[in-house]
């Protein structure tokens, strides 16, 4: 693919003066660009058990067919905000959570909770674990886990 520059290439072959090279600049949004009117803010305290702490504004991404990596950081996002809201019960972290997804993720999260309608810390792990599965590639996290560990993908002499 040509290199985006304003310069022009004189053709020797055709006796053109000169051939417009195709700009590397996306003529339509990307994904973060479209997201960022997605995007939730949450006021989160810095230390929420006192109540002149600084506070910040954390922005998250909406859970709508996020990609592996995204689903990692979004979840990242959201323990933070739910430490920095105080968010401690595991029926308060779920309905956060649930504010935040698309139809077909918040169905799949519903599924896996309890149907008894409590829902305790195990069972919110348990139903986040399940969400993950089904947006990971098959074996995906298995093997990114074990990358991280540095037992992984490495070259063997």
């Amino acid at each position: 693919m040509p290199v985006l520059s304003n310069f022009s290439i004189p053709r020797k072959s055709t006796g053109a003066e000169s051939e417009n090279l195709i700009p590397l600049i996306p003529t339509s949004p990307t994904d973060d660009e479209e997201n960022q009117d997605l995007l939730r803010e949450f006021t989160c305290k810095r230390n929420p058990d006192q109540k002149r702490s600084a506070t910040y504004t954390l922005k998250i991404p909406p859970l709508k067919n996020p990609k592996p990596e995204k689903l990692l950081e979004i979840l990242e996002l959201v323990e933070e905000a739910w430490k920095g809201q105080a968010i401690v019960t595991a029926e308060d972290r779920a309905h956060f959570l649930e504010q935040l997804m698309g139809e077909s993720e918040r169905t799949t999260f519903r599924n896996a909770l309890p149907i008894d309608g409590t829902i305790t810390d195990t069972g919110l792990e348990r139903a986040i674990e399940i969400l993950k599965k089904t947006i990971f590639p098959h074996n995906a996290a298995r093997l990114q886990k074990k990358a991280l560990r540095g037992n992984g993908f490495r070259k063997r002499l």
